[in-house]
């Protein structure tokens, strides 16, 4: 249903967490390690358990993700005939880059969130995904997670005269939140989202991006962080990042954050648990 929604309006880290946080190993989890039953258990379920989400053919690389056939060329079919910005960002992968109008929806009052000089939104995308705990001395530890990212600034570039930026973003969490199933190849994801060993930091992991059309990934290190601004109890915060290494993006920012969250105690050591989310990713180079 999402699917459907979202092409007709966009039209008009624990070091020590088993390899679940890469999608190439990940599966949900019989023990304790599918969507939490607030979130997805209803609509999900054993629907997507075991080995149907495993495999390297579903998730890395291959025919499945790549190729015009799968992905639609935005540069020239939906550029707007004047030539507004709404037609490539400078990374030439065919993104729709948000209005030259569009600023970045950052909490007020607060100085650990900060646009770096010079740096300016080029991709803009919605997500869903989850974000993985381990039970590890009795508490949920967070270990990794994992999404897929659709670009949202088509969306951005037609409603730019009638409806505030902000307003459409901040309800764009709450809807795929609700109506996209993940995993899901329907709509097909503009990037992927995962956790991969940190570059020469041996027993840690780190945040990666990448666009499974062009191979072009960016691996980050958080930098700023702050609570939820809307529920900072089920809700995870919104967070700043920068590259160790990659060329997808020079800064990127998890915003407008909704689900995801899990805190307290739990009682089987080791126990893996998934709780559905989404968010608002910004690209900024």
């Amino acid at each position: 249903m999402l699917a459907a929604l979202f092409t007709t309006l966009t039209l008009a880290a624990s070091a020590t967490a088993a390899p679940w946080w890469r999608f190439a190993d990940y599966s949900y989890q019989p023990d304790g390690g599918s969507y939490d039953d607030s979130y997805g258990g209803k609509s999900h379920g054993g629907k997507h358990k075991g080995d149907k989400w495993r495999g390297d053919d579903k998730w890395k690389g291959g025919d499945k993700w790549k190729g015009d056939k799968n992905k639609p060329n935005y540069g020239s079919k939906w550029a707007p005939a004047d030539g507004k910005d709404a037609a490539w960002n400078n990374n030439g992968t065919g993104f729709v880059a948000p209005p030259a109008s569009f600023v970045l929806p950052l909490p007020a009052d607060q100085t650990n969130l900060t646009i770096p000089d010079g740096h300016k939104v080029t991709i803009a995308t919605a997500s869903r995904g989850v974000q993985n705990y381990t039970c590890t001395n009795g508490v949920w530890v967070p270990a990794g997670a994992l999404a897929n990212l659709y670009d949202a600034g088509l969306l951005l570039a037609l409603t730019e005269n009638f409806a505030p930026a902000q307003k459409v973003t901040d309800g764009l969490s709450p809807l795929f939140l609700a109506a996209q199933e993940f995993p899901s190849s329907d709509p097909t994801p503009s990037l992927l989202h995962e956790f991969v060993a940190t570059p020469n930091t041996p027993g840690s992991i780190s945040p990666r991006f990448f666009d499974p059309e062009t191979g072009d990934t960016v691996t980050l290190k958080r930098t700023g962080s702050v609570p939820s601004p809307d529920n900072s109890t089920s809700n995870i915060p919104w967070i700043q990042l920068e590259p160790i290494e990659g060329n997808l993006a020079k800064s990127v920012f998890r915003l407008q954050t909704a689900g995801g969250a899990l805190d307290g105690p739990c009682k089987i050591e080791g126990n893996l648990r998934s709780v559905a989310y989404s968010a608002m990713y910004y690209f900024l180079n």
